[in-house]
């Protein structure tokens, strides 16, 4: 019965995120807005938590906790591999864009210089074959553009587009394209330079309820029977991990990229 009723709540919860269909009998006002969604599912969520808590047993209080720092680590985590996967076609796009800049001033073509620059920059694999083929290379390049960190590459795709319209020369169009994604990629690693103190902070300080939960143990006073055996310990550790993990969630989008 406790399960049911926790998963019931959860379920309300989750339809108001989503949104009711319009031939549902709850169904949000209009004039209501996306703040008064943002609310009324925060309260339906709220609810789900203390109904669960309520009619469930000791346990629950720690499978909701440990479900909700497991998640937030494995966003984080998952965010951390997303940001150097960028960083790294970042990086690539710079390099691609002044080798192809330095082989046009040689006097090369620009679609034997695309696939000369294949060879040490992967990244630009598909417009590489698109020459090959006789394909729409500026097309290609706009695709490769959606990915993280690539949206230099629009740039390179608009040059490369204006040159085979206009019959322009290519290489000082790319040359100051890779000129002004190196600056743009320096500031940006001044900028995660400075946040950096700020991220381990914020994590820092999301560990120390477990310093708190260690030094009860050297005093013997055992807080996993008030947080596992009471009710008031049940909502107390629900919502230190709740806030917890909203800590790390905002300070993390505040310390996050512009695109």
């Amino acid at each position: 019965m406790a399960i049911c009723v926790g998963a019931a709540s959860l379920v309300l919860a989750i339809a108001m995120l989503v949104g009711w269909p319009r031939t549902a009998i709850l169904r949000l006002p209009p004039a209501g807005g996306p703040g008064s969604r943002r609310a009324l599912v925060g309260l339906a969520a709220a609810a789900a938590v203390v109904v669960t808590l309520v009619f469930s047993g000791r346990w629950m209080a720690f499978i909701i906790a440990g479900g909700e720092l497991a998640a937030t680590v494995g966003w984080l985590l998952a965010r951390g591999v997303t940001e150097r996967r960028g960083l790294a076609n970042e990086r690539q796009v710079i390099r691609a864009c002044s080798m192809i800049a330095g082989q046009l001033d040689a006097g090369e073509h620009p679609a034997q210089a695309l696939v000369t620059t294949v060879e040490d920059v992967p990244l630009l694999m598909p417009a590489a074959g698109a020459v090959r083929v006789g394909g729409d290379v500026p097309a290609e390049l706009q695709r490769l553009s959606d990915q993280i960190g690539c949206s230099g590459l629009v740039w390179l795709a608009r040059g490369w587009r204006l040159s085979e319209a206009t019959g322009m020369p290519l290489s000082p169009v790319i040359r100051h394209v890779a000129e002004t994604l190196r600056r743009q990629g320096d500031i940006r690693d001044q900028r995660r330079a400075e946040l950096s103190t700020a991220k381990s902070t914020s994590r820092l300080l999301a560990g120390l309820p477990l310093v708190g939960v260690g030094m009860g143990f050297i005093v013997d006073a055992n807080p996993l029977v008030f947080l596992g055996n009471t009710m008031p310990g049940h909502l107390c550790l629900v919502a230190a991990s709740t806030l917890t993990c909203a800590g790390l969630i905002w300070t993390t989008y505040l310390a996050r990229e512009s695109p």
